[in-house]
Formats: C-alpha cells, sequence, structure tokens
C-alpha cells in the first residue's frame, strides 16, 4: 500500500475481528479510526457484559487491556493490508508510569490514542493517551513484544447482512416483529366460493396495499404477484447495503414450492412463464444479475434448505455475496390441494396444542442477505445446516421423527444445549407434524430449551417460512426475548415441550431453526450471534 493510498484508505470497512488476535468477549477495541506509522487511533465502546467491568466500571486492568489491544490493531493491520500476511500474536512486557484519572463507566465511547516511541525488531514500545467525551482518562507508556513464530489465522464466518419481511403485518422486518411481539395475527377467516367451495382460514396479503412500493421501486406489472413480492423485499433489504447485487460475485438464491403455479389456470399463457428458473431468472435480472441464480424448491423446508445452499457456495468462496429470498402466492391449486388432504383448519391455528385442528396457509415474501467474512460481537452467523430424508411417507412425517432428529444432531454439533434461547420449530398445528417434532427434540436432549412457532400469526407461508422464522427469531434474540406461541394453550404431543403463548426473556444468543416436509424430507440449522464454534 503507498502513502497515497494510504492517506485514501476507508478506515470505516476494516473489521476489528479480522485484525485482533483476541476472540469476543475478550476484545476491547471497537473501531480503527486512523492509521500511520507513527500514530494510531481507536474506538472502543464499554459495555454492561464487559468481562472487565465491576461495579459499572471499567477496571485498570481493561484499560491496559484497551491500550495493548490498539497496539495489536497496529500490528495486525499493517499485516493484514499491507503486508498481507495473517495476524502476529503478542505480549505486554512493560506497563511504565500508567495513571489513570478515573474510571470509564458503561456506555461511554473511549478513544485511544497511540504514538510509536521506538521500535527495534520485534519489539514496540509507544506512548498512549485514552480520552473520552469528559476529557482524558489514563496515560502512559508500553512495551508490546511480538511472538512472529505464532499467527493467528482468523476465522470468517457466513454472516448475515441485512433481511426484509414483506406480510401481512408490515413490509419490514421491524413491523413485522413488532406486530408479533405485540400478539398481532394476520390470520382471517376466507369464506366459500365458487373456485374454493369450503371456506378456510389464512393470512394473505392484499395485492394492492403494495402498490405505492411497487411503483417507488420500479417494479411493474410484467412481473407476477410471486415474482413482485420477491423483488420488492429483495429491493427493501438491498437498500440496507452499499452493495452491487449486478456484481458477478453475488448470487441469488430462490426459495418457493409453488412459483407461479396459480399460472397453469391461464391456458393462453406461455408454459415457460410457469416454471421457477424462469422466474428467478426475471428477478435476478431486474437487479441486473447475470449469474445463473439458484432455485431450491424442497417442500416446506425450502426456505432453509435454501440458506443452507447459501451457507455451501460462501464457505466454497465461489461468492462473496448471496442473496436469499423465497415467497408462495397462495392459489386456488394450493388450497384446495390441503384441503383435498384434510389438512386445514376452520379455525386459527393451535400449534402443539392439544385441540389444534390442523394448519393454516400464508403469504409472504422474505429475504436475507449473507456474506462471509470475519464476525464481530452483533453479527449474526450460520454456523451449520443439515438436511435430513427419512422418505417416511409421500405427506406424512415419520412417527419416531428420525430425519428432524438427524438434522438437529448434525446441526448441533457438540454446541450444547443450554446455550440455546430457543428452537424455532415448523409447528403446523397438524396432528402428526408436532407430535413427530416433539419426539425428535426430546431425542436430541432438547426437551428443556425453549420452543416457539410463528404459524399462528402468519400461517404456513411455504417457500418464506423458513427465511421468515429465521430472520424474526434473529430480531426477538437481539430484543432479549423469545416470541410467544399464538394459539398454545396446553401440550397436546406425547414429549413435554417448553413452550408459551406469551414472550419470555432470554440472555442467550443462539438458536436451532427446524423444518419438516413432504416426502420425508427435514432440515435444521444452528444460529449463532458473534460466531463460534
Amino acid at each position: 500500500m503507498t502513502d497515497e493510498e494510504l492517506r485514501a484508505f476507508d478506515f470505516s470497512k476494516v473489521e476489528i475481528g479480522g485484525i485482533l488476535p483476541q476472540r469476543v468477549p475478550f476484545v476491547m477495541v471497537s473501531r480503527l479510526i486512523s492509521f500511520d506509522y507513527v500514530r494510531t487511533v481507536t474506538e472502543f465502546d464499554v459495555s454492561g457484559d464487559n468481562v472487565f467491568i465491576q461495579d459499572g466500571g471499567l477496571l485498570r486492568e481493561g484499560l491496559i487491556e484497551n491500550v495493548a489491544q490498539t497496539c495489536a490493531a497496529r500490528i495486525g493491520f499493517i499485516n493484514k493490508y499491507i503486508l498481507h500476511k495473517p495476524v502476529n500474536i503478542g505480549y505486554v512486557c512493560a506497563v511504565n508510569d500508567f495513571r489513570i484519572s478515573r474510571s470509564p463507566r458503561y456506555g461511554e465511547t473511549l478513544v485511544t490514542t497511540i504514538d510509536v516511541t521506538s521500535e527495534f525488531g520485534t519489539i514496540l514500545v509507544v506512548s498512549a493517551e485514552v480520552c473520552s467525551d469528559t476529557g482524558r482518562i489514563a496515560e502512559g507508556s508500553m512495551t508490546i513484544a511480538l511472538d512472529e513464530s505464532r499467527t493467528v489465522e482468523v476465522p470468517e464466518a457466513v454472516v448475515k447482512i441485512a433481511d426484509n419481511i414483506v406480510s401481512p403485518l408490515g413490509t419490514t422486518t421491524e413491523a413485522n416483529y413488532r406486530a408479533v411481539l405485540e400478539g398481532r395475527s394476520a390470520l382471517r377467516h376466507y369464506p366459500a366460493t365458487r373456485e374454493l367451495p369450503e371456506a378456510f382460514f389464512a393470512s394473505l396479503i392484499d395485492e394492492s396495499s403494495l402498490s405505492e412500493e411497487y411503483s417507488s421501486f420500479g417494479i411493474g406489472n410484467e412481473y407476477t404477484r410471486f415474482e413482485r413480492r420477491i423483488i420488492l423485499s429483495v429491493a427493501k433489504a438491498l437498500a440496507q447495503t452499499d452493495l452491487d447485487p449486478a456484481s458477478d460475485r453475488v448470487l441469488f438464491v430462490i426459495s418457493s414450492t409453488k412459483g407461479n403455479v396459480e399460472l397453469l389456470e391461464d391456458p393462453d399463457g406461455p408454459v415457460e412463464n410457469e416454471r421457477l428458473g424462469v422466474s428467478a431468472s426475471k428477478i435476478a435480472s431486474f437487479f441486473g444479475n447475470k449469474v445463473t441464480p439458484l432455485v431450491v424448491s424442497n417442500a416446506c423446508i425450502s426456505g432453509l434448505c435454501a440458506q443452507i445452499v447459501a451457507m455451501r457456495e460462501l464457505m466454497d468462496g465461489k461468492y462473496d455475496t448471496v442473496v436469499v429470498t423465497g415467497s408462495d402466492v397462495q392459489s386456488r391449486f394450493i388450497i384446495s390441494g390441503f384441503q383435498s388432504f384434510k389438512a386445514l383448519s376452520d379455525e386459527a391455528c393451535r400449534p402443539f396444542d392439544a385441540d389444534r385442528k390442523g394448519l393454516n396457509l400464508g403469504e409472504a415474501a422474505a429475504t436475507v442477505i449473507y456474506g462471509r467474512k470475519v464476525p464481530e460481537e452483533g453479527d449474526w452467523c450460520l454456523l451449520r445446516g443439515a438436511i435430513r430424508n427419512d422418505a417416511n411417507h409421500i405427506s406424512g412425517p415419520s412417527r419416531t421423527g428420525d430425519g428432524s432428529f438427524r438434522a438437529l444432531r448434525t446441526a448441533l454439533g457438540d454446541s450444547p444445549s443450554d446455550e440455546l434461547a430457543l428452537v424455532s420449530v415448523h409447528g403446523t398445528s397438524t396432528a402428526y407434524n408436532d407430535e413427530m417434532e416433539s419426539i425428535a427434540l426430546d431425542r436430541a436432549g432438547l426437551g428443556s430449551v425453549p420452543v416457539n412457532s410463528l404459524k399462528g400469526y402468519y400461517g404456513h407461508t411455504m417457500g418464506a417460512a423458513g427465511i421468515l422464522e429465521t430472520i424474526l427469531s434473529m430480531a426477538s434474540i437481539d430484543d432479549g426475548t423469545i416470541l410467544g406461541t399464538r394459539g398454545y394453550s396446553r401440550n397436546g404431543v406425547s414429549c413435554p415441550v417448553d413452550m408459551s403463548p406469551e414472550p419470555r426473556k432470554t440472555d442467550r444468543n443462539a438458536f436451532v431453526k427446524l423444518l419438516s416436509g413432504f416426502g420425508g424430507c427435514n432440515a435444521a440449522a444452528l444460529f449463532r450471534k458473534g460466531g463460534g464454534r
């Protein structure tokens, strides 16, 4: 890197976890503000859960570690961005005349400046000053020694960059989360018609309510309902980023079970328009993306499968970013099909409840954008996922939960169950699905972990379900909350489940998403905030 390039460098793009050998919860630097070979400046947000906090104040040891990690950030920046080599491990050899005027408090942001006074071989001597908005807090000098025999390859993970939900409850993730937290449901009674002679309960999007947003994003009538909703959700997710969706390093993955199946009712329409691959290409092309998109259509687990596919593509290094999006539009074909199975309830669904009568269908479009990078403390990471098929029946789940259990066991790996805030289950409210899931959870040793289902708010949104429910689980844990299971009153499955109709508090930062579908397909994935194993 030349001096001119260094002067023009955008330090806001530096991922602090990528230049430090320390890992959460021992990271004592939040941002690299500036660097030159003499002076380095960092910022540190003092949080209440910091390991060096005592009685609301940062201990002396915490301030010393903050200075030491500012030195580490300087060295890590040089290694990664200038020398293009792994990060070194260093040791504090001496702390000289370190004076502290007061203890920083929770909520303060510290600005730490180090100036190199001498550097010889692997030894670095710096003078340091730590300030807040009230002035100088600490000053002194420090000697650091590098161990060039030991380097740290900073692990990267599949990290959520942005997300969006479009549903009858709102067109942003925040609006949807607040609605669910307040207990609002989009499920409504729809009376019988000539086309559908049986009444049903469902959560359906009023297409006219989206017309203004379609117009604002330039989404015209040349796209079908299915395509328009996905494009809108993707556009709103991308608006939260500075990504170029047209890049050949960006991949689109489309999740749907039936796509434009409603077009079958038009005998004069072009046959190719009913194909999911055609819709996927149109969606990617809207954003100028020329990479052949992937379609994931694997019954009810499609949305979670699509995320697992994205994880694999990113970890293989084929792409820098994957846009995962999914939707289904409820049509006469789909509704009458479920009615023929006698699977639909004539009232709002009741997941896992003793009086459950069947499922409700729903409509939504949901998008989650993933990238591969070193995770920061607040980043959501997709750590592991598994797809397992027990080939039990064309529509019925395994009575022993074999496929679901095996998916859970693989996704969990060696992660202890007491780290989980919740398991977000499929919870369709059908007799056999809920029973099978309870057995799989019990076999996987998750009987005491809080469980919830979101079907009482949205119904079964099919291709969107795995994405929508993942996003809302992340949002709820960000808020320290386990969302309630609407419609649940008393346990109606053979194994105990820790389920509640009301929201509950949690201080944990990981969850498992679990789905099952026709043909004996099952999927599970482990998500954790801040990364980890």
